[in-house]
Parts: structure tokens; C-alpha cells; sequence
């Protein structure tokens, strides 16, 4: 009698699950598990995740059994730091024979920095599935040198998948002068359903080709029509820089109205810029609240000194990596003046005038450093312009070794290449390198080597600054 109840319940379990109604259908399939029929449990660890109760959902997943052993990596693989149990759990289901779960293990594998050769292996192992190809391809891609053979994947898969249709165009576009030609695919892409492709082929435009900047916001509009609330804030950000300031705050709230919290910070920037400046610290807050770890910094630097050092201590303790700016920004005008290069003039360098500056900067001229610096990080050359400073202070221009610890700390990881900049300018006698290197190594703990930069940096002639620091330091 009980089996027959518990069959029942099972019955009306699924189809209460079927009319949405998740609750009441959990409820049932864990009352049909209690009376002895195991199947139920695998229903109703489905269903509890899908109600974002995961730990139960796990437990079901577990009495279930083999059946369920895909669905059980699938549950895993979603969540933080469980890659290994999920992998085992795929391999348990790969062997049980069930054919969904090689294609979870690879995207799983795809999904995990240095594991890239195990996860071509898994994809080739039966590019007759759905996705494996594509993911082959998406896969290969990532290595430049294998663009072609990526190119050539994607155009295979593309054939009977459409999602491969937008890796394929965002390979093309970023190869020089493919992106007419990846335009056509990019619209194929958005005709079969791909909302996300709107965006991409948005981002594309603006990036690379400035003067079709009404048809990036065309296309950004059409993501938004669709459904993709995430273009929001890459359309802000094509207003914010062409100045249409009161839009380009619009979008970023309805960035934020929509969940996206790096938004927070552009919309202080944008308010800023508006000159509202008490809106443009509240967002701060939030940004900084968020995790925004630049955010922070900015916060810091807006508010008056002690304010900022109360915000300096709050980053200690998140682990901002980036805090010892903030001190920068108190100890000093160095951060104010151009920690990230000021911005050029408006209207980009020709390629003479670029080399004309490079020439200059070898003669020793730190406003071309400057100058040319700001060029190349206005235009999206980040990594060229950190290269310069390096060449700059190989040439002997101690400026540029502050320039490269600046831009080292405003990098992710990019503590360890700051202080040894700064130690080899504070090394030769820089006043202003050794002041920059106790704020940084009070932010490492490093109580005794900051307290030793603070004095050389007081010993050099910046006594109040240094002073300032020693202060912090309790000394």
C-alpha cells in the first residue's frame, strides 16, 4: 500500500512540476522518497534547484544514484571552487554511458585557465554532438597563432549549430580588416536568436571603428530590444564618450536597475563630469562596496584625509590590492596629477607624429613621455603605453620608473613589478620613489622596510610627507 501511495504522490509530484508550481511538487516527491521509491529523489533534486536550494538538491542528487549522476556534475560544475567533484561526477557519468555528460566534462575543462589540452582532448573526442565542435573551435581561438584552423572549425560547426556563428565573427573581427566581413555573420547570428550577438557586434564597431559610432548604438539598442539588459552599460559608455552626458547617465542606471554593479562606477564618472559631485561619491561607496577595487581608490581620493585613510584601513581589510594608492593619493600629488596618463587632446596622433614623439622620448624628453603615454592609453593601448614607461626608465629617466609603478598598481597583480620600480628609482636617490614605496609596503605589513622608505624619503627632502607616514605607522 505504501509503494502505491508513494507512486502516486511521484504522479502528482510531476505534474504540479510541469504547471510551475515547484514547491508543492518538491513536497510531494520528497514525500514519494520517504515511502521507499528512489526514482523520486532524482525529481526532486531537480526540482530544488531549480528553487536555488542547492545543498538538498545535492542530497537528492546523491540518493538518487547512478541515473543521476550527470545532473549531480551539473549541479556542481555551476558552483565556485568544486571543479574537481565536478569532473569525477562527469567521468562517473560517462562511464555509466550516458552521452550528456562528455560535452559537460569539456566545457567544464574549457572553462578552467591551463587546462586548455584537456579540454581539446575532450572535445575531439566526438565532434558529432552538439556543441563540441563549436567548442573546439571557441577553444582554439583563444591561441592567435591557430586563428586560421579556429576560422576553419567555426565555419564547419556553423553549418548545423547558429551559436557558432558569433565566436566565428568576433574571430574575424578581430583580425585587421575582417570586420566587414564579419558584419554579415554577426547579423546571421542575431537572426537566429543569438541575443547576445547584438552586443558583440556593438562592441566590435565601437572599439574598432569610431566613425560608425550611430551604428554601434543602433546595434546596442537592438540587444536591449531583445532582451539583453547587459548592453545597457556598454551603451553608456559609447554616450559617455561622446559627451552626451545626460544619456549616457540614464543607461547606467538602467545598467544598475538591472543588476549590472560595475555601472556603479560609471555613473560616478559620468556625474563627475556634471559636476555632481556628491552623487558621484555616493556611487563611489557603492562601487567600492561591490568589490571595485579602482572604486575604492577613487572614493579615497575624493574625501578629505582623514576620511581617506579610514577608507584605506577598509581596503586593508577587504584585501585591495590596490590600496597603497590610496595612500599615495594622501601622501602625495602624484596620483592627482596622473596616475593613469591624463587624456590627450582631442582627436587621435597620426603614426608620424607618434614616431616623432617615440624619437623624442629617446632624446630624453619626459613630456613626450607624458604626451605619447595618454595617446596610446586613450586609444585602448594599455599594454603599449606601460611598455614605454619600461623602455623609458631601461634608457635612465627615473620619471618613468614612477610612471611604471603606477600603472603597475593599477593592474590586477601588478604589486610585485610596482615595488621593484620603485626600489630601483629610490636605489639612485629618487626622493619621490622612496616616498611611494613606504606607502606601498605599509599596505604589504611591511612595518619596518616602509618605516626606512619614509625616512630616505624625508632624509631627500619631502619631510612633511614622510613624516606623514611615519605617522601611520605609529612611529
Amino acid at each position: 500500500m505504501s509503494l502505491d501511495e508513494a507512486r502516486r504522490l511521484y504522479a502528482e509530484g510531476i505534474e504540479l512540476y510541469e504547471r510551475g508550481d515547484g514547491e508543492r511538487a518538491a513536497h510531494a516527491f520528497q514525500q514519494a522518497a520517504d515511502l521507499g521509491l528512489g526514482e523520486a529523489n532524482g525529481h526532486l533534486g531537480t526540482t530544488l534547484r531549480e528553487l536555488g536550494r542547492d545543498e538538498e538538491a545535492e542530497q537528492a542528487y546523491r540518493r538518487a544514484g547512478d541515473e543521476f549522476t550527470y545532473h549531480m556534475a551539473e549541479l556542481l560544475a555551476a558552483q565556485p571552487n568544486r571543479e574537481i567533484e565536478a569532473e569525477q561526477a562527469y567521468l562517473d557519468a560517462i562511464a555509466a554511458g550516458d552521452p550528456r555528460a562528455l560535452p559537460g566534462l569539456a566545457w567544464l575543462l574549457y572553462d578552467q585557465p591551463g587546462r586548455e589540452h584537456d579540454a581539446e582532448r575532450a572535445f575531439e573526442q566526438d565532434l558529432q554532438q552538439e556543441s563540441m565542435l563549436r567548442g573546439l573551435g571557441q577553444l582554439v581561438a583563444r591561441d592567435p597563432a591557430r586563428a586560421r584552423e579556429a576560422e576553419a572549425i567555426l565555419r564547419e560547426a556553423a553549418i548545423a549549430d547558429p551559436w557558432a556563428l558569433r565566436p566565428l565573427a568576433k574571430l574575424l573581427a578581430a583580425q585587421p580588416g575582417r570586420l566587414e566581413e564579419a558584419e554579415p555573420i554577426f547579423a546571421a547570428a542575431i537572426e537566429s536568436g543569438d541575443v547576445g550577438a547584438a552586443r558583440a557586434l556593438a562592441n566590435e564597431l565601437a572599439r574598432s571603428m569610431p566613425d560608425r559610432a550611430p551604428d554601434a548604438e543602433a546595434a546596442y539598442a537592438l540587444a536591449i530590444n531583445a532582451g539583453d539588459t547587459g548592453a545597457w552599460r556598454n551603451l553608456g559608455l559609447l554616450l559617455q564618450q561622446q559627451g552626451r552626458l545626460g544619456e549616457a547617465e540614464y543607461a547606467f542606471r538602467q545598467a544598475l536597475q538591472h543588476g549590472n554593479t560595475r555601472a556603479y562606477a560609471d555613473l560616478a564618472s559620468t556625474l563627475l563630469q556634471l559636476h555632481r559631485d556628491d552623487e558621484a561619491t555616493h556611487f563611489l561607496r557603492l562601487a567600492a562596496q561591490a568589490g571595485d577595487e579602482l572604486a575604492q581608490v577613487r572614493l579615497a581620493l575624493s574625501l578629505p584625509d582623514d576620511e581617506a585613510i579610514e577608507v584605506y584601513r577598509e581596503a586593508i581589510q577587504l584585501g585591495n590590492r590596490r590600496a597603497w594608492l590610496i595612500l599615495v593619493g594622501v601622501l602625495t600629488d602624484h596620483l592627482r596629477e596622473g596616475a593613469e596618463p591624463p587624456a590627450p587632446a582631442p582627436g587621435a596622433i597620426g603614426l608620424e607624429e607618434e614616431a616623432q614623439l617615440r624619437d623624442r622620448i629617446l632624446e630624453g624628453d619626459t613630456h613626450a613621455l607624458t604626451e605619447l603615454v595618454g595617446q596610446l592609453a586613450a586609444q585602448g593601448r594599455g599594454d603599449e603605453a606601460a611598455d614605454l614607461f619600461t623602455q623609458a626608465a631601461h634608457a635612465g629617466q627615473l620619471e618613468a620608473l614612477i610612471g611604471v609603478a603606477l600603472l603597475s598598481g593599477l593592474t590586477e597583480g601588478g604589486n610585485a613589478r610596482a615595488e621593484e620600480a620603485l626600489r630601483a628609482a629610490a636605489y639612485v636617490g629618487n626622493a619621490d620613489a622612496s616616498l611611494l614605496l613606504g606607502t606601498l609596503l605599509t599596505s604589504q605589513g611591511a612595518r619596518e622596510a616602509a618605516a626606512a622608505a619614509y625616512r630616505e624619503a624625508i632624509e631627500r627632502g619631502h619631510a612633511e610627507a614622510g613624516r606623514r607616514g611615519l605617522e601611520l605607522l605609529g612611529e
